[in-house]
């Protein structure tokens, strides 16, 4: 069974309803893992604030920087940040994202032309770090399409209380010259450990999706939602070809509700 777009988005919720509000912040700590071997790789920020961009009126914009770690540059040095901005109903209208990954670098901006249910469209545009255009091309999809920043943002937004284990949500991201196909299932409630002391009371979500650069379009992204009102991603796990990457919430602050969904555990004497 699939979610239609007004069951799967709280878009006519009042603000008071949104999982978030401006002010935000989240830390997440990055680790890979190779077979049994896991490093930490680096850190990335995510932070929701309140402003407009170009001429387009909108309502939030959501913000995640990633850079490796001073031990990690020197197997493969990343220095990413990505801005995601969307209405009074969550939609998206404008995403920009910097890269710089290795020898790569560029600039791409996504504008969002039409959303909806049934047909989404945006301009792509890269520009290569010399600031000429490496491509311009129109992306469209037969279905809901976001950014894949805003692709978290979503699932926080779900109607939970009216999702059943097995459902899913069939969506697209664009990424670059790409639409891609993915399929978000819900797979219910879960507690996930953090560590001997720390667990969480969580939502857990799978994500197939068709491209490249994962291993398996099976539960090609796993994440995990905190349980209460503030729907905190607490882990994303990505199975890429260069391995498992795993990010894990280490810090919070400007939560808009408590945060309840921390079970401590007591030590034992």
């Amino acid at each position: 069974m699939c979610l239609c777009l007004a069951q799967a988005l709280a878009n006519n919720n009042p603000e008071k309803d949104l999982p978030f509000a401006p002010g935000e912040q989240l830390s997440f700590d990055i680790h890979f893992h190779w077979g049994i071997i896991m490093a930490k790789a680096g850190s990335a920020f995510y932070s929701v604030s309140s402003e407009d961009v170009l001429d387009l009126k909108s309502a939030y914009c959501s913000t995640l920087s990633f850079r490796t770690s001073a031990a990690f540059d020197k197997i493969f040095k990343m220095r990413d940040t990505l801005y995601s901005y969307v209405n009074a109903h969550i939609e998206p209208v404008y995403h920009k994202k910097y890269l710089h990954e290795g020898n790569t670098n560029y600039v791409e901006e996504l504008a969002f032309v039409q959303f909806g249910e049934k047909k989404t469209e945006a301009r792509s545009i890269r520009y290569n770090a010399d600031g000429n255009v490496r491509f311009e091309k129109t992306l469209k999809a037969s279905t809901v399409a976001f950014d894949m920043l805003n692709i978290f943002m979503f699932t926080r937004m779900l109607d939970f209380d009216n999702l059943t284990v097995g459902e899913t949500i069939p969506l697209s991201a664009f990424i670059g010259r790409d639409n891609i196909k993915l399929q978000i299932k819900y797979a219910g409630q879960v507690i996930l450990e953090k560590n001997d002391s720390q667990k969480y009371k969580a939502l857990k979500f799978e994500v197939d999706v068709i491209d490249d650069a994962f291993t398996t379009s099976k539960k090609a992204l796993e994440i995990w939602i905190g349980d209460d009102s503030n729907r905190y991603p607490l882990r994303i796990r990505a199975k890429l070809k260069i391995g498992t990457v795993e990010a894990n919430l280490s810090s919070f602050s400007g939560n808009k509700y408590p945060h309840s969904s921390l079970i401590q555990i007591k030590p034992h004497n």
